[in-house]
């Protein structure tokens, strides 16, 4: 059912993916996986995948740069870079998502679902803002995205301003790819990549649940149909208050303009063990 493609960024990386192929006439989803994640593993993708496939409707999950903790990309140089979720910058992901896009509309694809799980959701709603070719997604799906703010805000214990402050210090001297140390983060991480991941901006704030009466301006910039399914079990996606995952919801249905939202009974960040069931529900969003 999958083939395997390659794609070579404007930076010239080489990236591969898997593509269940769909009528032209139909629409195609491009897969984004989450952080440290890469784009075969997870269960849910070849579910979906199948689900959409029974339909003739296309599926591409992709690899992106941060695939992996570490991980060597080739490039278009016949050398490598490193990159992986320790490495990549967000700010550079569209340039990910731009070379996707790009084979499907050589492939004569019109209508283009970008799908982002984890950290993938962030870069697929960032993408509607720094995207080439962002006019050409017709409808948004976002699987378990997380308030990342706040996860790292009580990993710091408050003081995450000070270790912005010292990030952005180390970049200015040239020791950007320099590793942060542990009390930064609980995850390896450079000091250009901390930065870049938590600097305050209204792009790095796009799932600030623990701040209510934060006005989401980016997402009341989204005009497409979005569809956001997350688990009732999720630690991640509202930490502040995660028993209470609808009250996040209600937040984003305040903020984005055509906006259907859902929580799995038993489903936690992967949706383990709930993938028909999801897999059912984005059939019906895309059909819909």
């Amino acid at each position: 059912m999958f083939e395997l493609v390659t794609v070579n960024t404007k930076d010239g990386l080489l990236l591969k993916g898997l593509y269940a192929k769909g009528l032209q006439n139909k629409p195609v989803v491009i897969q984004l996986h989450g952080y440290s994640q890469d784009f075969f593993q997870n269960e849910f993708i070849l579910k979906i995948a199948n689900k959409l496939q029974e339909h003739q409707i296309g599926f591409l999950s992709v690899m992106i740069r941060g695939t992996g903790t570490e991980f060597r990309i080739f490039t278009t140089s016949k050398n490598a870079r490193m990159y992986g979720a320790k490495h990549e910058l967000l700010e550079e992901a569209y340039l990910d998502i731009d070379a996707w896009i790009q084979l499907l509309a050589d492939a004569g694809h019109n209508q283009i679902i970008l799908q982002g799980h984890s950290l993938g959701s962030i870069k697929a709603i960032r993408y509607l803002i720094e995207g080439s070719f962002a006019y050409k997604i017709s409808q948004l799906i976002l699987l378990s995205p997380y308030d990342k703010n706040y996860l790292i805000r009580e990993y710091t214990k408050d003081r995450l301003g000070e270790y912005l402050q010292k990030a952005q210090l180390k970049i200015a001297n040239g020791k950007g790819l320099e590793q942060v140390p542990d009390l930064f983060s609980p995850t390896p991480s450079t000091y250009q990549n901390y930065f870049s991941f938590y600097m305050d901006s209204d792009l790095s704030n796009l799932f600030n649940f623990h701040q209510p009466d934060y006005s989401f301006p980016i997402l009341q910039k989204i005009e497409i149909p979005t569809l956001m399914l997350v688990g009732k079990k999720d630690p991640y996606f509202h930490p502040s208050n995660p028993d209470h995952p609808e009250e996040a919801l209600e937040m984003l249905d305040r903020s984005i303009k055509n906006f259907h939202g859902e929580s799995i009974d038993g489903a936690k960040h992967r949706f383990l063990g709930k993938e028909d069931l999801l897999a059912n529900l984005i059939l019906d969003f895309v059909q819909g």
